[in-house]
This record gives C-alpha cells, sequence and structure tokens, in this order.
C-alpha cells in the first residue's frame, strides 16, 4: 500500500514529545514529528505528515529508512545528527 510504513517507533510519545521540545533545529523537529506522528494509534499516511511537515514524501520516507539504524547513545537516546543518521 502507498503511504504506509513498516516503521516501528521505538521511543514513547512522551520521550518524542520532550525530544521535539529539545531539539534545536527544525530539521530535527520535523523528523521527530514524523515519529510522534506515527506513534499514534491512527497514523497519517506518509503523504499526509509530508504535506502537514511542508517535505516530499520521499524526504520523510529517507528519513524512516535511516531511524532503525541510528546511533543509540549510551543515555538510550538516538543520535540525530551526522551524514547517515536519522
Amino acid at each position: 500500500m502507498a503511504g504506509v510504513t513498516s516503521t516501528v517507533v521505538k521511543e514513547s510519545a512522551e520521550e518524542l514529545t520532550q525530544r521535539i521540545k529539545e531539539a534545536t533545529t527544525a530539521r530535527e523537529k520535523d523528523k521527530l514529528q514524523v515519529l510522534y506522528w506515527l506513534k499514534q494509534e491512527k497514523a497519517p499516511a506518509i503523504k499526509v505528515i509530508a504535506k502537514s511537515l511542508g517535505h516530499h514524501r520521499n524526504t520523510v520516507q529517507t528519513w524512516l529508512c535511516k531511524y532503525p539504524s541510528s546511533v543509540t547513545l549510551g543515555n538510550g537516546k538516538t543520535e540525530m545528527t551526522g551524514k547517515n543518521g536519522f
């Protein structure tokens, strides 16, 4: 199905909300917002999420492809920076 993702978001909705507040760049906030929306019981389609954030759906899909392979830091947070990171 188009617009459906099989990404499993590991962080809780509360943790994502906190990390959105702590994010320092717009891109980081957008990436976390995508994860937050996907964590919802009735998550919107990728196309809808991308349009809401002002990004192309391929950009959001690229972020999600990189998400599971992001580096988890010792404090349990996922590294969001770097060329290959989420």
